[in-house]
């Protein structure tokens, strides 16, 4: 997940320091349409780096700790298998259409 916060970073310090280029350098040598393509680029590179902070944030947020989350919360292991459809955890539970269900 470092890989994916450094990527981020990398991602939104160059579309900080593109857009400032664009808006100031290119601002007066570009015809409008051109500047509004260079624009969208630079909005895409930005919402691809929150993607990637998101990224970062759903892997490390845990909603609940201890006993009380394994009885609702599948825990790591459980949610790799429950990637498969048909596939089973090591508690024993089935998984169907990709979707952790315990068994009675």
């Amino acid at each position: 997940m470092e890989t994916f916060l450094v990527l981020g970073a990398t991602f939104g310090l160059t579309g900080v320091a593109l857009g400032a280029f664009g808006s100031h350098a290119l601002g007066v040598k570009l015809p409008p349409e051109r500047i509004a393509t260079f624009e969208t680029g630079i909005r895409y590179q930005m919402w691809h780096a929150l993607a990637l902070f998101l990224i970062v944030l759903v892997d490390a947020w845990e909603p609940m700790s201890g006993a009380r989350r394994s009885t609702w919360y599948p825990s790591a292991v459980e949610r790799r298998s429950c990637l498969r459809p048909g596939g089973r955890s090591r508690s024993g539970s089935s998984c169907s259409r990709a979707v952790c269900t315990r068994s009675p």
